[in-house]
């Protein structure tokens, strides 16, 4: 497996403009996208955000890239 380099986008870069080729990584896991968003805590109260029902969708894309619908607390 090649080794991913880290680069910075815009969130309009990093929703409409996919990965390089050498950086393609394929469809991502949904349980592993919650999990990760799940880490993710409302400070004003010890729940994290998943839980709470603040994300309304994730959109999981064939390049690696992956879109979260959320309203704020």
């Amino acid at each position: 497996m090649s080794e991913l380099t880290s680069q910075t986008l815009s969130p309009v870069q990093a929703l409409t403009e996919p990965p390089p080729s050498d950086q393609a990584i394929g469809v991502p896991d949904e349980d592993k996208v919650i999990e990760a968003i799940a880490t993710v805590y409302d400070p004003e109260i010890p729940v994290n955000i998943y839980e709470l029902g603040l994300i309304y969708a994730i959109d999981l894309h064939a390049d690696g890239r992956v879109a979260v619908e959320m309203t704020l607390t």
